[in-house]
């Protein structure tokens, strides 16, 4: 049986009882008032005010042990007069006239005078003795608050790695869209993607620049009097290519398109000796053999 059903039974046997000896001691004080009716003339009854006078002391007491065991008090040396004083108070002057009853009331029943004494000292001390009880019984004056209970987080082993929390990007965080640069155009899908092929885009530039570089050779050779198949042989190129890098020069001079070669077969160039090259320009006229 735990500590509250224990702590229930023995309220339940405390107000037992005082109930029982207020009960006893409102019928003893109402009895108190019937005892005239011994010398008093046929017919005669106390009355309902006296009955009812007579059981005001025990009802008292019995509501001042309420009071107290239920109430619920501040702290302080005042208040804890007020209290246990003034059902002291209630509870001298009901046991000081219920005695008196009581031992009226045992006398007329033939009681001897020891025991008619000790008689109402029966039903005061039963009454003290539960009283007391309930008061014990009661809530603490000052309310404690409660202690928090401590939150017990399983530990974490060395090297276990923290679950991860799945975190979502919005879509509209994910494609960011691009203001175009007035003036410039932009590529559409490389807008859209967000992306750029770098590398495709550095050898591009190495390429053009490399082209660059051999035209601008192709048209100084070709601007000394070099020939096409000179020129092919030195920048490792067709003499097409050559004919196509001095295109522009060819816009102001419109022979030099057509320039025949006056070098010999170096041997660099594979397209333009005389087994190997399909021009139908004859580029080795007036060239000794």
């Amino acid at each position: 049986m735990n500590t509250t059903a224990i702590s229930a039974r023995g309220r339940l046997v405390a107000w037992a009882g005082f109930v029982f000896g207020s009960l006893t001691s409102i019928a003893a004080n109402v009895l108190h008032t019937w005892l005239p009716a011994a010398t008093m003339p046929a017919g005669w009854t106390p009355g309902i005010a006296p009955q009812i006078g007579a059981a005001v002391w025990p009802i008292g007491l019995l509501l001042s042990v309420e009071v107290i065991s239920r109430a619920t008090w501040r702290p302080g040396p005042w208040w804890t007069l007020a209290r246990y004083g003034g059902a002291g108070t209630v509870a001298l002057g009901s046991a000081v006239i219920s005695y008196s009853h009581v031992r009226d009331v045992l006398l007329a029943w033939g009681y001897g005078h020891p025991a008619a004494e000790f008689g109402p000292l029966t039903l005061d001390g039963l009454m003290v003795v539960c009283g007391f009880a309930l008061v014990s019984m009661t809530r603490p004056e000052t309310t404690e608050s409660p202690v928090p209970t401590p939150v017990r987080r399983k530990p974490m082993r060395f090297g276990e790695p923290a679950p991860a929390v799945p975190y979502e990007v919005p879509l509209a965080l994910q494609v960011e869209p691009l203001t175009p640069i007035p003036g410039r155009r932009v590529d559409t899908a490389t807008a859209v993607s967000g992306q750029a092929d770098t590398s495709a885009g550095d050898m591009a530039t190495e390429e053009d620049t490399e082209v660059d570089s051999r035209r601008q050779r192709a048209r100084e050779l070709h601007a000394a009097g070099w020939s096409h198949g000179r020129i092919a042989a030195e920048l490792e190129v067709s003499k097409r290519t050559v004919r196509r890098y001095v295109a522009t020069s060819a816009d102001t001079d419109p022979g030099d398109g057509d320039r025949e070669d006056s070098t010999p077969d170096t041997g660099l160039a594979a397209d333009w000796r005389p087994e190997a090259h399909t021009n139908h320009h004859d580029d080795h006229e007036g060239v000794p053999a």
